[in-house]
């Protein structure tokens, strides 16, 4: 991370303060806006620079802290996956001509309910899983029904992603300032 990059916001900051003093007429909205039009290269990089920033920092966070455990458990059974209850409820199972499903009901303690399912369809020997995802700002819950064997434990991959939304952030954050980057600066003399 280079000087440029941990100082984009503060930078900005710097130039539109510096403009409200020489301008107290201007609000803060309209100090900012002709500040980054001014240069919009210059601040549309530093905003590239902050997306980078927030890419790394949920990189290092999602592969550090991202917790992974298969689970067997009985109707009614629980184990504990990163401080929280997971409880496999029971499963339901539905026929029709064009294929057959089986969705586990999951129970995670103050997060909620998950239902993954596993569907084989006629002509094909394995079954396709769908995963029940729940995202937020802070923790991704992947819940996937591995197996349902006709007796015995069924097997729950329950996976805890740390800070995954904030990719999503990042690379859109990245955009916008390459957007802003490409727009032409405006003249001086269309300033006011």
């Amino acid at each position: 991370v280079t000087g440029v990059q941990t100082c984009a916001l503060p930078i900005l900051a710097v130039a539109v303060r510096a403009r409200r003093r020489s301008r107290p007429a201007e609000g803060w909205p309209t100090a900012w806006w002709r500040t980054v039009r001014s240069n919009p290269r210059l601040h549309g990089g530093l905003l590239v620079h902050v997306g980078v920033i927030v890419i790394a920092v949920a990189l290092a966070t999602t592969g550090g802290w991202t917790t992974k455990r298969e689970l067997e458990l009985e109707p009614g059974g629980s184990a504990t996956v990163r401080g929280h209850r997971v409880t496999f409820v029971a499963t339901r199972t539905e026929e029709t001509p064009q294929r057959n499903s089986v969705e586990a009901e999951v129970r995670i303690a103050g997060v909620g309910v998950f239902r993954p399912a596993i569907s084989s369809f006629p002509g094909f020997a394995d079954g396709i899983g769908t995963p029940a995802v729940r995202s937020g700002p802070w923790r991704d819950w992947y819940v996937t029904l591995s197996s349902v064997p006709a007796d015995g434990p069924v097997r729950i991959v329950v996976q805890v992603g740390t800070l995954v939304m904030w990719l999503w952030i990042g690379g859109l954050i990245m955009l916008v300032g390459t957007a802003l980057a490409l727009v032409p600066a405006r003249r001086r003399s269309e300033e006011h």
